[in-house]
């Protein structure tokens, strides 16, 4: 990651955001940390392509997000984003394996059950299939995002503060499930407390008042796949 750049986004209020020039690897669990909570969702919907920015890049698989068409950036997210979040959405009136085969009903995909099938027993929640998402537990419904995210073969997934409100084991049972998952997909994870995630990162990128304040490598395998900008400290 380098190349410290500003990143406009088109609001009504003209806001900058310090960011770098983001080059993701293909995998791994990257941390973006120390954002209050609206700047996190101005980090979330601008990696999701809803906001516009006017300059800086964001590279993903080789290629800048922020340079994609109306119809690049709805393709990507359709097939190549998934999502954590600190609240799990799902539609209320599917059943578990419904919401689970719902992104793959939008490609089209013949064995949208089966996949769907495949993750939710994957992820221990085959006897949850049939249930509607208000039945299941925080930990459950973030399980079964994350079948969602795994099922459509994401190859991003973004997660919002997913263990915010988790009890201990339980946050713990969610991240080494993205740890393994990490391993074949981007990890991107957001949380507005500082070294908040650590244990759960590869690398992590810390803001202040909307500036990047440091950069940091924590295992073996961030230092040899990403680049680590100059920072000030």
């Amino acid at each position: 990651m380098k190349k410290r750049n500003n990143i406009k986004f088109s609001k009504n209020n003209n806001d900058t955001f310090d960011k770098i020039d983001l080059k993701f690897p293909e995998h791994g669990r990257i941390g973006i940390q120390g954002l209050s909570e609206i700047e996190a969702d101005d980090f979330s919907q601008i990696l999701l392509g809803f906001k516009k920015s006017t300059a800086g890049s964001i590279w993903i698989e080789g290629e800048d997000i922020l340079s994609y068409s109306k119809e690049q950036t709805e393709e990507y997210r359709r097939d190549k984003i998934g999502l954590l979040l600190k609240n799990p959405r799902m539609q209320i009136s599917l059943s578990v394996l419904e919401n689970v085969e719902y992104p793959l009903w939008l490609k089209n995909d013949k064995d949208a059950e089966a996949k769907a099938t495949k993750e939710l027993t994957s992820l221990g929640l085959s006897s949850y299939r049939n249930q509607m998402p208000y039945d299941l537990s925080k930990e459950n419904l973030q399980k079964a995002s994350l079948a969602r995210a795994i099922a459509k073969d994401s190859k991003v997934i973004l997660a919002n503060d997913p263990f915010s409100f988790l009890s201990e084991e339980s946050a713990k049972e969610i991240a080494e499930l993205l740890k393994e998952e990490s391993k074949k997909r981007l990890i991107i994870l957001e949380c507005s407390k500082a070294s908040a995630i650590n244990q759960y990162l590869d690398y992590s990128i810390v803001y202040e008042n909307k500036s990047l304040i440091s950069s940091i490598p924590l295992s073996e395998s961030a230092e040899s796949s990403i680049n680590t900008p100059n920072t000030t400290h």
